[in-house]
């Protein structure tokens, strides 16, 4: 995708994680040498005062173009509902090998796609963003991954200088407790290729109820785990001194404007 104008202002950096595959005892040679396919491309449109509903029709459209148009990527559209900047919708593809991308580009090419892009999205748009995302499975704690989620809540990170060490060694203490324990709530990070945040993670939410504290709290089974309250809280706190700034987003799915279904 992409537009004649001007890029420039707020960026977003968003992604929704990507499933890993999960291959049979028999195939782990061939999965030691198939390409791994953790990779998501994520755009972000910032609309137009008073253009939202222009902007809702054309991406419909639009998505639907691209997959009478033979594209093999499936697209998947998110709006912010509540965050600092709510006029703004995230585009994203995800479970792709870096390889995908030149195949893709390929067909943009050969479709023309850019330029119906522009003639039906473009008009109702002001700016936008691009960047890839990589899942960090060894980090993350979401067993059902395959599961799509109505609402996913977004924290943008940002290491201190030096620190990022650090923080994987205590966040795999929480995996390692919340897979133990089998914690009910879950989470997947992943990492940028464009911006200026370090990493960002998703947690998921099947609805509004489901954003309540767990019980048990994530504190009680991490507490458990380490020992006693006084560890897991410091714990938290080795956590978070890695972490120089942070920023929130909570998102709705919109399948109505993704890509069609089959």
């Amino acid at each position: 995708m992409s537009i004649t104008r001007n890029n420039g202002g707020i960026r977003l950096w968003f992604l929704v994680l990507a499933a890993s595959l999960l291959l049979a005892p028999c195939l782990a040679s061939a999965q030691d040498t198939a390409p791994k396919k953790n990779v998501a491309t994520i755009w972000t449109f910032w609309v137009k005062p008073g253009q939202n509903a222009a902007f809702e029709s054309a991406i419909r459209q639009h998505a639907a173009w691209r997959k009478q148009a033979g594209e093999s990527f499936r697209w998947q559209v998110y709006q912010p509902v509540a965050g600092d900047d709510l006029a703004h919708y995230v585009v994203y593809s995800g479970n792709h090998a870096w390889s995908e991308f030149d195949a893709n580009e390929k067909w943009e090419v050969d479709s023309k796609a850019d330029d119906t892009f522009n003639q039906q999205v473009g008009p109702s748009i002001e700016r936008m963003s691009h960047y890839f995302a990589s899942d960090d499975d060894d980090m993350s704690y979401w067993p059902d991954s395959a599961t799509r989620y109505p609402f996913v809540e977004v924290t943008d990170l940002r290491f201190a200088p030096g620190r990022y060490g650090d923080f994987r060694k205590a966040l795999g203490t929480l995996r390692t407790a919340a897979m133990a324990q089998k914690w009910s709530g879950k989470w997947a990070i992943s990492s940028l290729t464009g911006g200026s945040y370090d990493a960002v993670v998703v947690f998921p939410h099947a609805n509004y109820a489901d954003m309540a504290e767990k019980s048990p709290s994530f504190m009680d089974i991490l507490a458990k785990q380490v020992g006693s309250k006084e560890k897991a809280g410091a714990t938290m706190g080795a956590l978070n001194s890695t972490i120089s700034d942070a920023s929130t987003t909570l998102y709705r799915y919109r399948p109505d404007l993704s890509t069609p279904a089959d």
